[in-house]
């Protein structure tokens, strides 16, 4: 039920209403109701990113203790990392089962373009400390994009202070046929913080 009270609060005659919940400013709406916009817009992104951690804590456990019992190939991992000025959030998970079917998925949120993606992922090669994951995006807040197909690479370098920091491709998405297996070029960026673990 809508309401409409206000309740003055004496400073230049600031008159503060209630219109369905929302704080609006009675001489300044517009301006007032873009805020309520903007912190609900806030209070998403760091629900997002909340759901992302979760989600990378309970795929990094999933895939170890799947690849510790299969000893099978595998990756998973999660981190940031900034591309073009833009902070993006990732975690993904990848096991090879027993009868041969590659099940995982990944979760990636580039911050600064607004871009959230979820995909299940179902082939996998790795080689060497590299490996190469695609799958099929089945949630995006850019509704275009669920259905189609994305490949990406990670490269594992070790635990500890190796010098060198894992690192995580730029996405490739198509509506064509590419699959793990395609020879595609990929260009592979450090990771800032995080960790990626590929085994053979």
């Amino acid at each position: 039920m809508q309401t409409d009270v206000c309740q003055r609060f004496g400073i230049e005659n600031l008159c503060v209403c209630r219109l369905n919940g929302a704080a609006i400013d009675s001489t300044l709406g517009q301006k007032h109701l873009h805020k309520v916009k903007e912190l609900k817009k806030m209070k998403r992104k760091i629900s997002l990113t909340l759901l992302i951690m979760v989600t990378a804590i309970f795929a990094l456990a999933h895939s170890i203790s799947t690849a510790a019992a299969n000893n099978l190939p595998s990756a998973n991992g999660h981190g940031n990392l900034t591309l073009n000025n833009d902070l993006t959030t990732f975690s993904f998970h990848a096991n090879t089962m027993k009868d041969g079917i590659v099940k995982g998925s990944i979760t990636l949120n580039n911050r600064g373009q607004d871009v959230f993606i979820h995909a299940d992922i179902d082939c996998l090669l790795v080689v060497g400390n590299t490996a190469t994951m695609s799958g099929t995006i089945t949630k995006s807040n850019r509704p275009n994009l669920e259905g189609m197909t994305v490949v990406f690479r990670v490269e594992d370098n070790g635990e500890g202070n190796t010098g060198l920091p894992d690192t995580f491709s730029r996405l490739f998405i198509t509506s064509g046929t590419f699959t793990c297996d395609s020879n595609l070029n990929f260009a592979r960026f450090p990771i800032e913080s995080g960790n990626i673990q590929v085994k053979q």
